[in-house]
């Protein structure tokens, strides 16, 4: 958490003990009038709300995005900016940074990634950012949304069937049983590449 957050909830903490030792125990109703309460409310929102919603956004999005995915990075905010406006060789070098501080990062090899197959057509190069993923501990979910975007990018955009059926039979082999084992030999037959589904 930033510093500022930790303020906020330091002063956000302090309002509500005093007004939970102050206020609710009083003996006048004026004490626990409405507009004490509404004040009460009030401290809550500004000091309190900001902060929590940021940190629980945080731990939302590592749950969710959580296969290796690693926090959202200064440099991965700067870089997306960059990428906005079409400076991708920039965008790639300021994730390419975020990757020194977080080499585990798999979200912004992820973004090189696109702006390697969408941006710029370098489909291989693509590619080579999707291998470099899979050598870490993904999960089979994440595993086989990669593994499938390198088939993708090897069929459609290289022609490159062979390689294609090579990334998905990796699927099968790695989660054998799994629905995406099932999915992934099913696009080997749809292409071609066998007509039964081995073992």
């Amino acid at each position: 958490m930033r510093a500022r957050d930790i303020l906020s909830l330091l002063i956000g903490a302090v309002m509500i003990v005093l007004y939970f030792a102050v206020v609710l125990p009083g003996v006048g109703p004026a004490l626990t009038s409405p507009l004490l309460v509404a004040l009460y409310w009030i401290v809550v929102a500004v000091f309190v709300a900001p902060p929590m919603a940021r940190l629980l956004s945080e731990k939302l999005l590592g749950s969710v995005f959580g296969e290796r995915a690693g926090k959202i990075t200064r440099e991965y905010s700067k870089a997306k900016g960059l990428a906005a406006q079409g400076r991708f060789e920039e965008a790639i070098e300021e994730f390419r940074r975020g990757l020194e501080k977080e080499p585990d990062n798999v979200m912004l090899r992820l973004e090189i990634a696109e702006i390697y197959s969408r941006e710029m057509k370098d489909y291989r190069g693509a590619i080579s950012e999707l291998e470099e993923c899979l050598k870490l501990n993904l999960g089979e979910t994440q595993g086989a949304s990669i593994l499938n975007r390198m088939a993708d990018l090897y069929e459609i955009n290289l022609g490159d069937t062979e390689a294609a059926v090579a990334a998905l039979r990796t699927i099968r082999e790695r989660w054998p049983g799994t629905r995406l084992a099932e999915r992934a030999q099913e696009r080997i037959e749809a292409t071609g590449g066998e007509t039964h589904n081995p073992g």
